[in-house]
Protein backbone atom coordinates (compact mmCIF):
# COMPACT_ATOMS: atom_id res chain seq x y z
CA UNK A 1 0.00 0.00 0.00
CA UNK A 2 2.87 2.40 0.79
CA UNK A 3 4.59 1.59 -2.50
CA UNK A 4 1.35 2.16 -4.42
CA UNK A 5 0.72 5.49 -2.67
CA UNK A 6 4.24 6.75 -3.43
CA UNK A 7 4.12 5.66 -7.08
CA UNK A 8 0.64 7.20 -7.51
CA UNK A 9 2.00 10.50 -6.11
CA UNK A 10 4.93 10.26 -8.57
CA UNK A 11 7.40 10.56 -5.71
CA UNK A 12 10.94 10.58 -7.10
CA UNK A 13 9.60 10.25 -10.63
CA UNK A 14 7.95 6.96 -9.67
CA UNK A 15 11.32 5.36 -8.84
CA UNK A 16 10.22 3.59 -5.65
CA UNK A 17 11.97 0.29 -4.93
CA UNK A 18 11.75 -2.48 -2.37
CA UNK A 19 14.70 -4.32 -3.92
CA UNK A 20 16.97 -1.69 -5.52
CA UNK A 21 18.19 -2.75 -8.97
CA UNK A 22 21.85 -2.47 -9.98
CA UNK A 23 22.73 0.74 -11.82
CA UNK A 24 19.61 2.46 -10.49
CA UNK A 25 18.96 6.02 -11.68
CA UNK A 26 19.11 8.75 -9.02
CA UNK A 27 17.12 10.06 -7.28
CA UNK A 28 15.12 7.14 -5.96
CA UNK A 29 13.19 5.97 -2.91
CA UNK A 30 13.81 2.68 -1.14
CA UNK A 31 11.35 0.96 1.18
CA UNK A 32 13.51 -0.06 4.10
CA UNK A 33 13.30 -1.60 7.51
CA UNK A 34 10.02 -2.30 9.26
CA UNK A 35 9.10 -3.32 12.76
CA UNK A 36 5.71 -4.02 14.24
CA UNK A 37 4.06 -4.48 17.61
CA UNK A 38 0.51 -5.44 18.59
CA UNK A 39 -1.79 -2.44 19.01
CA UNK A 40 -5.07 -3.02 20.79
CA UNK A 41 -5.90 0.60 21.59
CA UNK A 42 -9.43 0.29 20.23
CA UNK A 43 -10.17 -3.18 21.64
CA UNK A 44 -12.50 -3.66 24.55
CA UNK A 45 -11.25 -4.47 28.03
CA UNK A 46 -8.80 -7.34 27.79
CA UNK A 47 -9.65 -7.95 24.14
CA UNK A 48 -7.76 -7.61 20.92
CA UNK A 49 -8.94 -6.31 17.58
CA UNK A 50 -5.93 -7.71 15.73
CA UNK A 51 -4.40 -4.26 15.49
CA UNK A 52 -0.77 -3.78 14.55
CA UNK A 53 1.39 -0.68 14.85
CA UNK A 54 4.10 -0.85 12.20
CA UNK A 55 6.95 1.58 11.69
CA UNK A 56 8.41 1.65 8.18
CA UNK A 57 11.67 3.41 7.35
CA UNK A 58 11.76 4.94 3.88
CA UNK A 59 15.13 5.95 2.42
CA UNK A 60 15.66 8.73 -0.12
CA UNK A 61 18.81 8.73 -2.26
CA UNK A 62 19.94 11.78 -4.25
CA UNK A 63 23.16 12.74 -6.01
CA UNK A 64 22.25 16.42 -6.55
CA UNK A 65 24.55 18.95 -4.90
CA UNK A 66 23.13 20.16 -1.64
CA UNK A 67 20.14 18.73 0.15
CA UNK A 68 17.32 20.49 -1.71
CA UNK A 69 16.32 17.54 -3.93
CA UNK A 70 16.35 15.04 -1.05
CA UNK A 71 14.34 17.48 1.11
CA UNK A 72 11.80 17.92 -1.71
CA UNK A 73 11.38 14.14 -2.02
CA UNK A 74 11.00 13.75 1.77
CA UNK A 75 8.29 16.43 1.63
CA UNK A 76 6.55 14.57 -1.21
CA UNK A 77 6.58 11.39 0.90
CA UNK A 78 5.05 13.37 3.77
CA UNK A 79 2.32 14.74 1.47
CA UNK A 80 1.56 11.25 0.10
CA UNK A 81 1.42 9.42 3.45
CA UNK A 82 0.85 11.71 6.44
CA UNK A 83 -2.59 11.28 8.00
CA UNK A 84 -3.70 9.13 5.07
CA UNK A 85 -5.90 6.06 4.97
CA UNK A 86 -4.26 3.19 3.06
CA UNK A 87 -5.89 0.21 1.40
CA UNK A 88 -4.20 -2.95 2.69
CA UNK A 89 -5.34 -6.35 1.47
CA UNK A 90 -6.73 -8.49 4.28
CA UNK A 91 -7.00 -5.58 6.72
CA UNK A 92 -10.15 -3.68 7.69
CA UNK A 93 -8.34 -0.36 8.01
CA UNK A 94 -4.90 1.22 7.86
CA UNK A 95 -3.91 4.76 8.76
CA UNK A 96 -0.45 6.35 8.32
CA UNK A 97 1.45 9.16 10.03
CA UNK A 98 4.90 10.49 9.20
CA UNK A 99 6.74 10.51 12.53
CA UNK A 100 10.08 12.01 11.44
CA UNK A 101 12.17 12.97 8.44
CA UNK A 102 15.78 14.01 8.06
CA UNK A 103 18.39 14.49 5.35
CA UNK A 104 22.16 14.16 5.75
CA UNK A 105 25.29 13.67 3.65
CA UNK A 106 26.10 10.00 3.11
CA UNK A 107 29.64 8.87 4.07
CA UNK A 108 30.56 8.60 0.36
CA UNK A 109 30.55 12.42 0.25
CA UNK A 110 28.46 12.67 -2.92
CA UNK A 111 25.09 11.21 -1.97
CA UNK A 112 22.36 12.85 0.10
CA UNK A 113 20.43 10.36 2.22
CA UNK A 114 16.94 11.10 3.48
CA UNK A 115 15.20 8.99 6.11
CA UNK A 116 11.46 9.14 6.69
CA UNK A 117 9.81 7.14 9.50
CA UNK A 118 6.15 6.30 8.91
CA UNK A 119 3.88 4.70 11.49
CA UNK A 120 0.97 2.68 10.16
CA UNK A 121 -1.81 1.37 12.41
CA UNK A 122 -3.83 -1.38 10.79
CA UNK A 123 -6.65 -3.54 12.05
CA UNK A 124 -8.01 -6.92 10.97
Amino acid sequence: AVHAALVAANVSGGRVHDDVPQNVAFPFVQLGEADSVPDATSAGAGGSDGGISETLTIHVWSRKRGGKEAQRICSAIYDALHERTLSVAGRASAFAWVRSRRVFRDPDGKTRHGVVAVEIIHRS
